[in-house]
């Protein structure tokens, strides 16, 4: 347990339950070796060299590669078990059953490459202390960023990306250190852009966008610049990807993969970033794309209203720059006559929305029932409110 940064003066207690202050110490610090600079960004680790030698067994390090991705660890600390009472402290802990989320640059654990990120594990007041192999028993890191000791994770300082500033301190103390007997994995093969990936650490460009249908392994963008490639489109979304809470622009797969979506990502960037974003106005698009005639497509506005204000900036900007010949809604037929029936909305005063793909709590946008039959008289105004929405396309 180390009581000062200087060396010089920390004392080193030992046990499960240390009375640290009335108990003596084993020994005492004597010099540190650390990494140079100010920022412990993947540098958050120290040797202390002691003024004597200690009985306490040496253990084995794992000096040729870091840890690997959900090898079972365990981590060990003194730290606190209820967050914000430090009198919980100082009592010798450990946690077996410890995935290994992330192991290197990534994303979206914010991890460096000489860093690994945990699953729930250490508590605060744990920095420092080790994470095992519970395979091997060997010492694969160093405590770093720690985490809430029931729903969080944390992150841990790789020994093996520190291999010179670990000789040199052994070297100070006359010693070698124990390597680990364990071969070495091969390297971790990154994936290309749009690859299937379930972290960064696996990507190029150690980012793994989470969007609903799966992961893929992407790359941030400057929506001015249009750099996402064919089929995807630039967007600072909320939900796929956040960095410290706050939302990134990254590139994102087009919600569907036709002509008038990708008219809409390279003519209207901002537009559709801001409908993509909010859940409503999605759910409104999605409904829309698949309306057959101006009845539906009305409906579809109404049932979202929410959304109304950011679908008609999208609706404006497609139909009236660029994409008018590319994407239906701009121009879709008249509803049919009550009782004649259509694809996409039937007629009769009730009108069936386009059907969702799965049956699940979230439908799309499409309800799974026809919507309710508008009141006697109701149908003009109905139709003068869509009107007053959306300015058709001009011709």
């Amino acid at each position: 347990v180390l009581l000062a940064r200087d060396g010089s003066i920390a004392k080193i207690y030992t046990g499960y339950k240390p009375k640290v202050g009335s108990d003596m110490p084993v020994a005492k610090g004597k010099q540190i070796f650390h990494e140079e600079g100010k920022s412990l960004c993947d540098a958050d680790v120290a040797f202390l060299l002691l003024d004597q030698a200690v009985n306490i067994p040496p253990m084995q390090v794992r000096l040729d590669f870091g840890p690997l991705a959900h090898e079972p660890v365990t981590s060990i600390g003194y730290g606190v078990t209820t967050d914000g009472k430090w009198s919980s402290s100082g009592t010798r802990r450990r946690r077996e059953d410890v995935d290994v989320l992330s192991t290197g640059r990534d994303w979206n654990f914010l991890t460096a490459d000489g860093e690994a990120a945990l699953s729930t594990s250490m508590c605060s007041g744990d920095s420092g202390g080790p994470t095992i192999s519970n395979e091997t028993g060997a010492i694969v890191g160093v405590h770093s960023r720690v985490g809430d000791c029931v729903l969080g994770g944390g992150v841990l300082t790789n020994l093996h990306a520190h291999g010179a500033l670990l000789d040199k301190a052994f070297a100070a103390a006359g010693a070698t250190p124990l390597a680990e007997n364990k071969e070495a994995p091969p390297p971790i093969e990154k994936k290309a852009f749009g690859a299937t990936c379930e972290s960064g650490y696996q990507c190029l460009w150690a980012l793994c966008l989470d969007q609903p249908e799966d992961g893929f392994c992407s790359n941030f963008c400057d929506p001015e610049s249009k750099s996402c490639p064919a089929g995807y489109y630039c967007i600072d979304h909320p939900t796929w990807f956040k960095l410290h809470k706050q939302s990134a622009t990254v590139c994102a797969r087009l919600p569907k993969g036709d002509d008038c979506m990708g008219c809409r990502a390279n003519s209207c960037t901002i537009e559709l970033q801001k409908c993509s974003a909010d859940k409503d106005c999605s759910a409104l698009l999605d409904c829309a794309d698949k309306c057959e005639h101006e009845g539906c497509h009305q409906q579809c506005i109404t049932q979202h209203s929410g959304a109304s204000g950011l679908y008609s900036a999208l609706f404006d900007c497609a139909c009236n720059y660029g994409c008018g010949d590319k994407c239906a809604s701009c121009d879709l037929p008249p509803a049919p006559p009550p009782g004649t029936g259509g694809g996409g909305g039937g007629g009769g005063g009730d009108i069936d929305l386009p059907q969702p793909k799965d049956d699940s709590s979230d439908d799309g946008g499409c309800s799974l029932s026809k919507a309710p039959a508008p009141a006697r008289g109701g149908g003009w105004l109905l139709a003068l409110g869509a009107a007053l929405l959306l300015r058709r396309r001009r011709r």
